[in-house]
């Protein structure tokens, strides 16, 4: 039988020959609640929590999630280097100082190789992407910038205010297209000076998807 996130902390503090109350002083919680985490009392752990237990037990929050069964391999690499928090956006839209990410949704762990000043994760909303299978409530992570690398990447496009969606992303000095991979949504193309309605947010880089 597959161990639980409960199980999993108990583990990993015992393996460290930590007790119960040494733990909380490293997280900064009291002695109960890291009786409660271990005897499975607490639902839903909060992302920056199951980080914060990962960095004291020295394990990868992935192990702490039953993700992977990895449990000591590089073990002693500070674990804020390998996976970092990130909040969910669940809105983007143009504001006056840059974009304005609206609607944060909760967090989830990324690899820490992403700056978090110029990534973002966004929640996926539709299924104008499906054939590129991006789905509804999938998680993209989103490296902001203004253009895109080359055409037919993915981005997060804004057009005249509109809340960013993805699309892949075709210019040339005449147009710009964004085009769904799902045929059953029509490309949209901007010619001329309605060309400066549109505006990249952002080149997708990973995404991510839960089966809970």
């Amino acid at each position: 039988m597959k161990m639980t996130i409960s199980e999993r902390i108990k583990e990993m503090r015992l393996k460290r020959d930590l007790t119960q109350k040494q733990l909380g002083d490293i997280i900064k919680k009291s002695e109960a609640t890291v009786n409660r985490y271990e005897s499975g009392n607490i639902k839903n752990l909060k992302n920056d929590t199951i980080l914060e237990i990962a960095q004291a037990l020295r394990c990868s929050p992935a192990y702490l999630m039953g993700w992977s069964d990895i449990r000591d391999s590089k073990m002693d690499i500070n674990i804020t280097d390998q996976l970092v928090s990130f909040p969910i956006v669940g809105t983007v839209k143009a504001g006056a100082d840059g974009l304005a990410y609206e609607h944060i949704d909760g967090y989830e762990l990324f690899d820490g190789s992403y700056d978090r000043s110029s990534h973002f994760v966004l929640r996926v909303s539709g299924d104008s992407m499906t054939g590129d299978g991006i789905f509804d409530g999938d998680l993209v992570m989103v490296k902001e910038t203004c253009d895109v690398d080359y055409n037919g990447q993915i981005a997060v496009a804004i057009v005249n205010g509109e809340e960013g969606t993805l699309k892949h992303v075709y210019k040339t000095d005449e147009s710009i297209t964004l085009q769904s991979s799902n045929s059953e949504y029509a490309p949209r193309t901007f010619v001329g000076a309605d060309m400066n309605i549109v505006r990249i947010a952002g080149t997708v880089v990973e995404m991510k998807r839960k089966f809970l």
